[in-house]
């Protein structure tokens, strides 16, 4: 169970866990009918105004809440809730299984024509991001350039401009493409915690 996994390695407690279905219930059940967490959900409207609460930058939020939906329906449940902002909080670190989780919700946002792949503009969107979490320049030249280094070394035939899960998952494993531990990350933790403690 991916979830008991991701919520063992980051040892989860059971008062974060409450803090976030309260949180989950605040925008799911906003008349306060005191319905089961197992009953209620988030639309794209409720996902939304929760995420912007969060510090989440309103033109990206369509794009977690497609990553979010693991059942693949127009809302979100409790579960798929928690799952995601687990692995956006910025003390969760960025192996083991939630490490793996995050690559694949990771390459899912990025992959924004949904192809299975990542091609040039969407990993110069990518780099940028990444370049800008770790405070390096991003005027379009550098953004550019530093894109154009890395897509080298993680597709050295040159035959090809995009790149699939798995080779991405091996350029991060390989350190042939750094910093994606900073991208998919809340300003503000939905598990109660505090990012002074982030690892």
């Amino acid at each position: 169970d991916l979830l008991r996994a991701v919520a063992s390695q980051i040892q989860l407690t059971e008062s974060e866990r409450i803090y976030c279905a309260k949180l989950f219930q605040k925008y799911a059940d906003p008349l306060n009918y005191s319905r089961s967490i197992n009953s209620i959900f988030l639309n794209k409207t409720t996902f939304s105004e929760l995420m912007v609460s969060l510090g989440v930058n309103p033109k990206y939020i369509i794009q977690y809440f497609n990553v979010f939906r693991f059942q693949h329906t127009e809302q979100i449940i409790f579960s798929e809730f928690l799952l995601g902002v687990m692995l956006m909080d910025e003390t969760t670190p960025h192996d083991g299984p939630a490490g793996q989780l995050r690559l694949q919700y990771i390459f899912k946002i990025y992959d924004l024509n949904d192809d299975q792949q990542i091609g040039s503009d969407e990993f110069i969107h990518m780099i940028r991001h990444i370049r800008r979490a770790c405070g390096e320049k991003t005027d379009e030249q550098s953004v550019f350039e530093a894109a154009k280094s890395k897509a080298a070394l993680m597709l050295p035939e040159g035959t090809r401009n995009s790149f699939n899960f798995n080779e991405f998952v091996n350029a991060v494993l390989n350190k042939r493409l750094r910093g994606t531990s900073k991208l998919f990350r809340l300003p503000i933790s939905a598990l109660g915690r505090s990012s002074s403690s982030s690892s």
